[in-house]
């Protein structure tokens, strides 16, 4: 038993000849102990001929193995003046080092029926008092001998957590990558198959046996192991909906917009949705993958074996010949493949998976939509709640940087306190369901409703005071598998619709952030109580996000003509043909006055030179069938035509307003002019972001 002296706790340390491991075990312990909090930094552990140190903060190495002469066993040192250990974190230390001594059983004892655990006692206890295993796991492996496990391990300069790398931060992608390979190094045949690996993780995915979790245990870089936990779409049974309806009154359609959708993949050859679809992708662990393996990709990998993923993908970017017309009917669509012919996903690490390929592969995707969540529920924000939600945090925290909208649904287990991951991320936008009309009687598994409304919450709506907003998820009708339609229900029908609108709100202004995107799908006027926890949530309403984005919206859109030239609201009026100064007014506008401006025979929207939505007028030098700056481009569409005015449209002029030319063939006029004032020249105007 520890004991206490002037009130320094100390215990002697097993003797290196009752510790049966070799060095490199004890090392592990020491460096496993100090990581998780049990021993200080600058403390000695161990003793005879080699002792294990702590490495100093900041000094990116965990521990020093130094030899010195045999003697005998000593208690914990303190080489840094007044450190100490508590009694608890001892305890929990002692255990550690304990466990060493007893071996793993050969084989997987507990399978096949047997009731022997496959895991010691000792390690069973070391592995629960540290953290390093939950009882879930070691009941699964007791049970069946492997299972499939989520690993976090540490880098050099982590600070002993899991380490998330940019897509652009090689250095970090190379010291996860080499964790990774150390790791899988060490097992001996047998003892783990590899699932996933993560270049922007400090994580793997695979099979484990018990004697490779406590090679595992005994790693000193391994953080954690966790059971690689299943979750579902959320969708309830069919019912009918009302039609959905895009902000098309100003001319918005998700156009240069790119979704990836994280579902059952779609019908990729639905007449509504063949156009949209620009990539595909399959992670579906079992053999689910359309091929029968657990990954695919190339044309036909994310064909929809349920119809989950094909109605979701339809609420977004329908095309309406078939089904109702999407949200965002002109948007692209990325399918990655990742729930089964059940709606359901084995494994969080195939989600991992469809993250890091869209933060790797797809800088081209907007928008994330993951109309899907795990069995496992969490109160408030769950970032790091337990092993896969840190992994999920930590990527979902890397897409947000790199400009991302993330949206997921709360789930439909009719809690007011908890949703599950990928929804409970602070860096994902939650959403429930509400209903959009009076449905009479809807009743649930958990629930029912004996009465419905109009901005009803739905009462199989997860939702808790983490839940951003609700849309309308009771029920939609949208594209089915074979061409059709199929109706859904549920808060997986609700993500899709904020994530459509977000689509909109991007093509409005592509320079928005994730933040801001959020700000305006959440500044609904419409508020709604949910009657299971009394919490207000706001309702969405497209049409009052993209006010809160732009000025003067509402002269676009109230079917009265403001400037007094005949014509009233987009589309008739060109005055509105600018979402991003949608106010109705000619006074800026040489585009909507009756007057040929530029004295080319052509009037307003009828005149080539009003084609760029940006400026907005009839400017002389892209529509004066001119070689302006001498670079033998006419124009829009002379002969050939002018790249300053088809590849620079919003600047709408075929010479600098310096008089510089930036055509074809002037590049060693502006060279020099370049490298003196290249922020000044305009050539280095850089393009916007679309």
């Amino acid at each position: 038993q520890p004991g206490s002296s002037g009130g320094a706790l100390v215990f002697p340390v097993p003797s290196p000849e009752s510790m049966m491991t070799a060095d490199a075990g004890g090392a592990a312990a020491a460096r496993r102990e100090q990581r998780r909090g049990n021993v200080s930094r600058g403390q000695r552990i161990g003793s005879g001929s080699r002792r294990w140190r702590m490495g100093q903060p900041g000094s990116g190495y965990p521990l020093y193995v130094t030899r010195r002469p045999p003697q005998v066993s000593r208690p914990f040192e303190s080489l840094v003046p007044g450190e100490r250990v508590s009694s608890r974190r001892i305890t929990l230390a002692l255990g550690a080092l304990l466990a060493l001594a007893a071996p793993l059983p050969a084989g997987p004892a507990g399978a096949n029926g047997s009731a022997a655990p496959v895991v010691s006692a000792a390690d069973r206890d070391a592995m629960l008092a540290s953290g390093f295993a939950d009882t879930r796991l070691l009941g699964a492996l007791d049970r069946d001998g492997e299972v499939r496990v989520l690993i976090s391990f540490a880098t050099p300069g982590s600070g002993g957590r899991m380490e998330g790398a940019h897509r652009r931060d090689h250095r970090a992608r190379s010291r996860i990558d080499a964790g990774g390979r150390e790791i899988l190094a060490r097992f001996a045949p047998g003892e783990f198959r590899l699932g996933h690996r993560f270049r922007s993780l400090g994580a793997l995915a695979g099979t484990v046996d018990a004697a490779g979790l406590g090679r595992l245990f005994r790693n000193p870089d391994v953080l954690q192991v966790g059971l690689d936990r299943g979750g579902s779409g959320q969708l309830l049974e069919a019912a009918p909906l009302a039609e959905l309806t895009p902000l098309a009154g100003l001319g918005l359609s998700g156009a240069g917009v790119t979704v990836a959708v994280l579902d059952s993949g779609l019908d990729t050859d639905h007449p509504d949705l063949a156009d949209d679809l620009v990539n595909e992708r399959c992670w579906c662990g079992g053999g689910c993958c359309p091929g029968g393996d657990d990954t695919q990709l190339g044309a036909g990998s994310a064909e929809d074996s349920h119809g989950h993923g094909t109605n979701v993908a339809g609420i977004i970017t329908s095309g309406g010949g078939v089904a109702p017309a999407g949200g965002a009917p002109d948007a692209s669509i990325v399918a990655i493949k990742v729930l089964d012919e059940n709606n359901e996903f084995c494994c969080v690490s195939d989600v991992l998976a469809g993250l890091q390929y869209v933060l790797d592969d797809r800088p081209d995707v907007d928008v994330v939509n993951m109309s899907l969540g795990t069995f496992d529920l969490y109160e408030g924000e769950c970032d790091t709640a337990d092993i896969f939600t840190v992994a999920l945090a930590t990527l979902a925290d890397l897409l947000v940087q790199d400009g991302r909208v993330l949206v997921a649904s709360s789930m439909n287990d009719a809690s007011g306190t908890e949703m599950g991951a990928p929804a409970c991320l602070s860096d994902v936008i939650a959403v429930g369901a509400v209903y959009d009309s009076d449905q009479g009687t809807q009743l649930h598994p958990a629930c029912g409703d004996l009465t419905t409304a109009a901005d009803q919450v739905t009462c199989w709506s997860n939702s808790n005071d983490t839940t951003d907003l609700v849309a309308p998820g009771a029920s939609t009708t949208s594209t089915g598998l074979g061409g059709g339609t199929s109706s859904f229900r549920g808060t997986s029908q609700a993500s899709p619709l904020a994530a459509a609108c977000a689509a909109l709100l991007l093509e409005a202004d592509p320079a928005l952030s994730p933040a801001e995107v959020r700000a305006a799908l959440t500044s609904s006027a419409t508020w709604v109580t949910d009657a299971k926890n009394s919490l207000d949530f706001p309702r969405l309403d497209c049409r009052e996000a993209l006010a809160s984005l732009v000025s003067g919206l509402a002269d676009c859109d109230d079917q009265v003509d403001n400037d007094g030239d005949g014509l009233a609201d987009h589309p008739d009026d060109p005055g509105c043909a600018s979402v991003l100064d949608p106010s109705e007014s000619s006074a800026a506008l040489r585009c909507d006055d009756g007057a040929d401006n530029d004295g080319d025979g052509a009037i307003d929207m009828a005149d080539p030179g009003c084609k760029s939505p940006q400026s907005f007028r009839e400017d002389p030098q892209c529509d004066d069938g001119v070689d302006n700056d001498g670079d033998g481009g006419i124009d829009w569409d002379g002969a050939p035509p002018d790249p300053q005015c088809v590849n620079r449209p919003w600047l709408n002029r075929e010479r600098s307003s310096g008089g510089k030319s930036c055509g074809a063939g002037a590049e060693l006029a502006l060279l020099l002019a370049a490298l003196l004032a290249f922020r000044t020249s305009p050539c280095a105007r850089p393009a916007p972001p679309r």
